[in-house]
């Protein structure tokens, strides 16, 4: 893999003069980054797979085909975290490097054998985890398991269209009574890892979190209720609504909400 300067920037969400990483450029020539991603990304844990790679609605801003990268395009400044082969979080070209020296320095943190294997940190050394398989050894402190797990949930301000993800297995339901417009959020996801909820182009506003919510240890995000909004009737209708699981980065479509208006 290349490495990127960092200047000047360009529209696609990585620096000027830098080539595709191989294995990125591959999936998009072989399958798309939709379906490529699909089936690598949109996994409820490590080592669990979808039975097929979800099917994208239609979305809310540009078509998939106008970002060059699909929907998982960084807008202009930022580039893909590449923490590993199915990483496409989007980060800072800053944070891009610190990432890279970590893994390049996570050899050296190693023990070489121990309770968790040949992964096994040295005292005073954990995994880094910006995804369940990443088990680069970073200091105990903990600023580079939270640095990426910021990464992982705030990724989709990072996106060029947010709204075009693919759907995955966390999904929203809208309902209301005479006062209130409410939104829930349930499904399936990495075990024991907190789904921050996004709503998309809210007027006035832009993309603002919606709410949060965690999966239990078997993956089951159980019925969360994530805004409880009084009825005006002055916002908008069919805000997009997307989901950013915290262990992976993974940002999917969780559906349409009304409570920001008369739902």
């Amino acid at each position: 893999m290349t490495t990127p300067t960092t200047t000047p920037m360009t529209t696609t969400g990585r620096p000027a003069g830098t080539r595709r990483p191989r294995a990125a450029l591959g999936a998009v020539r072989r399958l798309g980054v939709t379906a490529a991603l699909g089936a690598a990304l949109l996994a409820g844990g490590a080592g669990t797979a979808l039975a097929a790679p979800p099917t994208a609605p239609a979305p809310a801003g540009p078509a998939p085909a106008a970002l060059p990268y699909g929907p998982y395009t960084c807008k202009s400044g930022f580039v893909w975290r590449e923490i590993g082969p199915s990483d496409p979080v989007c980060v800072s070209v800053a944070s891009r490097t610190t990432a890279r020296a970590e893994t390049a320095a996570g050899p050296a943190n190693r023990a070489g054998s121990g309770p968790y294997g040949p992964d096994t940190c040295k005292p005073g050394f954990v995994w880094r985890e910006a995804q369940p398989s990443d088990h680069v050894c970073v200091s105990f402190s903990g600023a580079a398991r939270d640095r990426v797990r910021s990464e992982n949930g705030n990724g989709v301000l990072n996106l060029a269209d947010p709204a075009g993800v693919p759907s995955g297995r966390v999904s929203i339901t809208n309902s209301r009574d005479q006062l209130s417009c409410y939104m829930y959020g349930s499904g399936r996801a990495t075990p024991g890892a907190e789904q921050w909820f996004w709503s998309v182009g809210v007027p006035g506003y832009g993309t603002i979190r919606a709410g949060v919510a965690r999966a239990d240890g078997a993956g089951v995000v159980p019925s969360t209720k994530l805004r409880d909004v009084y009825r005006n009737g002055n916002g908008p209708l069919g805000i997009p609504v997307v989901v950013a699981d915290t262990a992976t980065g993974v940002v999917t479509r969780a559906g349409t909400t009304n409570s920001y208006g008369n739902c």
